[in-house]
């Protein structure tokens, strides 16, 4: 899965949600087929917060 992309969904996610959302919740904002593992997911949000 293209990093890029990951970080904007998580992005966009997050600031639409207003609130903390968890692992599970931030897997479900992509398609099942092209879902994060937990692991890249966490990688995805400290790339975030270091930016």
């Amino acid at each position: 899965m293209n990093t890029e992309y990951t970080r904007k969904v998580l992005e966009a996610g997050l600031m639409a949600a207003g609130r903390t959302l968890s692992l599970a919740e931030l897997a479900q904002l992509f398609d099942e087929v092209d879902r994060p593992t937990n692991e890249q997911l966490r990688e995805a949000l400290a790339e975030l917060a270091e930016s």
